[in-house]
């Protein structure tokens, strides 16, 4: 044992010769840690008097928060669908694309509508053709009429001027009364052939206006106009301003007929020969620009919202950005235990895209200029009264808190907005500065309590800033 001793102390030797400098720092290192041991160690911690958390009064804003997730989406979304049944040719745009209203998306096959068009130009031409021969029948009946009206009324003016005659002739010479009977006979027949040709030229009159009226080339321009009419059907176009953010569409696929809708459609993508409905869109515009939060809301929390209320949102995956918000709609049933709050989303969207995630803070109270302490500091008195108990500072030898005395002051007061957390007060013994217990039911303030706790940080501690508490925390001491 002897001689392992001697050979570690030659080794030891060899090492300090040899490594001057490095001993002496080793050395130096080894000291230090045991005076650190000796001299910093903690007093027995029960030999120090923990200090109660208290609050600083000082004026500042409370908002009543409920805070509730939800996921982005346009304010403005349009489904776009196809109004005929038809199949895709040409696809203009793509998932992504900028497009404004107007502006066309896709075509559809007009083959068969075209057809349609051209049998029915065909049937106007045939239409046009009878009408004009029919027309022109009618219109030679109704002259012919016109002209054997003009002749009996010709004939009946001379027969009557005849018998006129006769008739003188006939009062200064009876022997030529008879002659006068001959020429009124003549006068009757010339009426009864003036009547009929009247009658003649009235059917005359109606079959002409009947044919004008019963014209078959009008109905058939009227159904090549309605088959023209259709063509815009066939081509696809936004009726609003955005970004296409889904599409549906492939070239050869069957647009099956529906009509544009505010509301997102399903998403599964259409391929050949599949008909794409009002369920499936074709292609879905949104305006990514002008952005809203669909949030679900437990029935508690909702009973708090109110349209008009503002709100700040986050974002899951953008750090560091709040965007401004507004409540616009609180839906009036809850589903699976929920009501659906819409927030307008208010500032500039910037990184925000649509179905990203969110938590916003839903501002459903604010009390401004007031004093705040924490919900325990406000206690009931043993006469029932509402108060809160402030503490003062004992001064030592050159202006250090030395800690806090055993007296405690009771203040009434009268509460206002609260929180989860805190609770805004009022009343004519509250002064900025004082500070208040943040637990007077759960602390005992002693004499003298130890400097080393003068900055306990305790329960109490508010957050600062941003709005989401009261401005300003509150100490220990």
């Amino acid at each position: 044992m002897k001689e392992k001793l001697q050979k570690w102390a030659g080794v030891v030797t060899r090492f300090v010769k040899k490594h001057r400098k490095l001993t002496i720092v080793l050395v130096i290192v080894l000291v230090a840690g045991v005076l650190a041991l000796v001299f910093l160690k903690p007093s027995d911690p029960r030999s120090q008097t923990a200090a109660p958390a208290v609050t600083v009064l000082k004026k500042t804003m409370l908002e009543q928060l409920t805070t509730v997730t939800g996921t982005v989406s346009s304010a403005a979304s349009r489904s776009v669908n196809a109004k005929t049944s038809a199949s895709v040719t040409e696809i203009l745009v793509a998932e992504g694309d900028s497009v404004t209203a107007g502006q066309v998306l896709a075509r559809l096959d007009t083959s068969d509508l075209q057809k349609s068009i051209k049998d029915a130009r065909s049937d106007v031409a045939e239409a046009e053709a009878a009408t004009s021969r029919n027309t022109a029948w009618a219109q030679e009946d109704l002259t012919t009429a016109q002209n054997s009206f003009n002749a009996a009324n010709d004939a009946l003016n001379a027969a009557n001027q005849a018998y006129a005659a006769a008739q003188t002739a006939c009062e200064t010479d009876p022997s030529l009364c008879s002659a006068a009977q001959e020429n009124y006979q003549t006068f009757k027949n010339a009426e009864q052939s003036k009547s009929q040709a009247e009658s003649a030229l009235r059917q005359a009159q109606r079959q002409y206006e009947n044919q004008t009226a019963s014209d078959s080339a009008k109905t058939a321009r009227r159904q090549l106009e309605q088959l023209q009419s259709q063509l815009k059907d066939y081509v696809i176009t936004t009726p609003v301003a955005g970004v296409v953010t889904e599409m549906n569409a492939a070239v050869g696929q069957s647009a099956g007929g529906g009509s544009s809708s505010a509301s997102v459609s399903g998403s599964a993508t259409a391929t050949a020969g599949q008909s794409a409905t009002s369920s499936s869109a074709l292609f879905v515009i949104e305006d990514v620009g002008s952005f809203k939060a669909e949030l679900a809301v437990a029935e508690y929390d909702a009973m708090e919202i109110a349209i008009g209320n503002s709100a700040r949102i986050t974002a899951d995956a953008i750090d560091g950005k709040t965007w401004d918000a507004k409540v616009t709609a609180v839906s009036p049933k809850v589903i699976d235990g929920n009501f659906t709050v819409t927030l307008a989303i208010l500032s500039a969207v910037q990184n925000l895209k649509i179905g990203m995630s969110i938590s916003a803070d839903i501002i459903t109270g604010v009390a401004d200029d007031v004093f705040v302490v924490p919900y325990d500091a406000v206690v009931k008195n043993e006469k029932g009264d509402t108060v809160v108990y402030s503490v003062t500072m004992a001064d030592a030898l050159g202006g250090r808190p030395s800690g806090l005395t055993s007296e405690r002051v009771e203040i009434p007061v009268v509460t206002g907005l609260e929180t989860d957390y805190y609770i805004a007060i009022s009343g004519g013994g509250l002064t900025a500065g004082a500070m208040i217990l943040n637990d007077p039911n759960g602390v005992s303030v002693t004499e003298n309590s130890n400097s080393n706790n003068m900055f306990n940080m305790g329960g109490g501690r508010m957050p600062s800033g941003g709005g989401f508490g009261p401005t300003g925390g509150s100490r220990g001491l």
